[in-house]
């Protein structure tokens, strides 16, 4: 039975451009497909490192300044102790708390008013001033424990309560001055020293 050149033809005919096509797709695929597999064999794979954030609290004020609330800025952080220490000259004792401490005005308000009297300041309500707190920290950040030392400067400002209450003290908002080992009660009482009331 042998082969008529009719039937050879039809047998060998020339290839539709769609199934041209199909047969490129099919090999471009293929590529894409190997040059995935090998470039994944060659690039080492990244390990996500987290990296440390430091501590860095904020005060949120409550009841027009009367108090502030320390928190950390970082949702990462979950403090887990707070000491306050304030300037030797005002003779106030270190406040101490867990989680977010809360620190009223009227706690500190006698000191800081007798301060500014006897360094001769103004009887008259002042612009806003600065507090130096020495802020040691104990808090948690991915799993491990830290501590934290840091001078930050308490905004605050002498408000005139007119002939019957006298004057009185808000609180504002809070920011890091040193950290480590500039963060001294030396240091504190410095800052304290050398600044306007």
């Amino acid at each position: 039975m042998s082969e008529t050149p009719e039937q050879r033809r039809k047998r060998l005919r020339w290839l539709t451009l769609a199934e041209l096509l199909a047969v490129i797709a099919v090999a471009i695929s293929a590529l894409g497909l190997w040059k995935s597999w090998h470039e994944e064999r060659e690039t080492p794979a990244l390990i996500e490192k987290r990296v440390a954030v430091p501590l860095t609290l904020r005060a949120e004020q409550n009841g027009d300044g009367k108090a502030v609330s320390f928190g950390p800025v970082e949702a990462g952080h979950a403090v887990q102790s707070l000491e306050i220490n304030f300037p030797t000259a005002l003779g106030i004792g270190s406040f101490d708390g867990s989680s977010d401490i809360r620190l009223s005005a009227s706690d500190i308000e006698s000191a800081v008013l007798r301060e500014r009297d006897k360094r001769g300041a103004a009887k008259e309500p002042a612009s806003e001033r600065q507090l130096p707190l020495l802020i040691a920290t104990r808090y948690v950040e991915n799993g491990k424990v830290r501590d934290d030392r840091a001078i930050y400067a308490l905004a605050y400002r002498i408000r005139d309560g007119g002939l019957l209450s006298g004057r009185s003290l808000r609180l504002g908002a809070i920011r890091l001055v040193a950290r480590g080992s500039g963060a001294t009660p030396a240091a504190l009482d410095r800052r304290w020293a050398s600044q306007a009331l």
